[in-house]
């Protein structure tokens, strides 16, 4: 905790909505706003949270994009190398 009382964290958290423009969104709320409008790739743009290492960001991400019955543009499962038509 720093003088303030807040968590050193807070500027990192901050600097990472910052980033992804989520105003002030958690990760999974925000992938579940940029799949609904943006598809897929959107859901790649995003970066690892500060709470996460990348890796579990992104096996968090695959999960998420293969939990959708098709991804955008008609593609099954999106993401490279699962794609097939429906």
């Amino acid at each position: 905790m720093t003088e303030t009382g807040k968590s050193s964290l807070d500027g990192v958290w901050k600097e990472w909505h910052r980033m992804n423009c989520s105003g002030g969104l958690m990760p999974e709320e925000l992938m579940r706003e940029r799949f609904r409008h943006g598809g897929e790739s959107a859901v790649n743009a995003i970066t690892c949270p500060p709470d996460r290492t990348w890796g579990k960001w992104f096996t968090e991400k695959e999960d998420f994009i293969l939990s959708k019955p098709y991804g955008t543009n008609g593609w099954k499962n999106g993401g490279f190398g699962r794609r097939q038509y429906r």
